[in-house]
């Protein structure tokens, strides 16, 4: 696990093949996804080893997925932070279901794992579900860290949020509305397709400079540029 700091306030945690972030408070910290099962502790020494001191007092989940919010109940417990997610996603997480069924996005790679490694959107669940403290609707800024505005970008998943950092200079965390790089992709699936097709295309209408996401490398400038430019059509 590796964690570097992107801008003032905000920082990538590299767990592997999945980016969860971190926001700094005044003395506390945000957490945007947890990772797969088994996160939480190995995080915690990660954060105490670059001596990023504060509890983690918020966990905002931008879906339902294992690999973004496998790791919450863990850190909940050992945290004790508020839990945050959309409502449309807040009752599977609390039952602990990770996957509803979908469809894969373009290319043939995508319907391949879609196909043998996420069995279609076959039902499955974490071990414990975890309670969901504020149930987000999309258009709240939260006080957290430099402020955090909350984006309802539904198709990947029907309650998958967006934040953007309006005082780090309009930096958009993606979850996975998007992959990343230097020109961003669809995600690997949709549960909604042309709903997410929709949503990448409203975004690129909207002002962030910056994009970081939960697969993939960011984009460092003119980003809702790239995002229009992409998802034009």
């Amino acid at each position: 696990m590796k964690i570097s700091k992107v801008s003032q306030s905000l920082y990538d945690v590299s767990m592997g093949f999945v980016h969860a972030y971190l926001i700094k408070g005044e003395d506390e910290w945000a957490l945007v996804d947890t990772g797969v099962p088994g996160q939480g502790e190995t995080l915690l020494k990660a954060m105490a080893e670059q001596k990023l001191e504060g509890p983690i007092k918020h966990i905002i989940l931008t879906q339902l997925h294992s690999d973004h919010a496998g790791s919450v109940n863990e850190l909940k417990e050992l945290t004790g932070a508020t839990v945050y997610a959309h409502e449309k996603e807040a009752d599977a997480i609390e039952e602990g279901l990770t996957m509803r069924a979908c469809v894969p996005a373009p290319g043939v790679g995508k319907w391949l794992m879609n196909k043998i490694l996420l069995k279609g959107g076959k039902a499955s669940y974490l071990k414990k579900g975890t309670p969901v403290d504020v149930r987000l609707k999309g258009g709240e800024k939260l006080p957290i860290g430099p402020g955090v505005e909350v984006l309802h970008t539904p198709g990947h998943t029907a309650g998958h949020i967006c934040l953007i950092l309006k005082e780090e200079g309009d930096i958009l965390i993606a979850g996975d509305v998007a992959s990343g790089g230097k020109r961003p992709g669809y995600p690997m699936l949709f549960e909604d397709r042309e709903m997410g097709f929709a949503t990448l295309k409203e975004l690129g209408d909207r002002k962030f400079a910056q994009a970081y996401f939960g697969h993939g490398e960011g984009i460092h400038s003119a980003a809702a540029e790239r995002f229009r430019i992409r998802f034009a059509e």
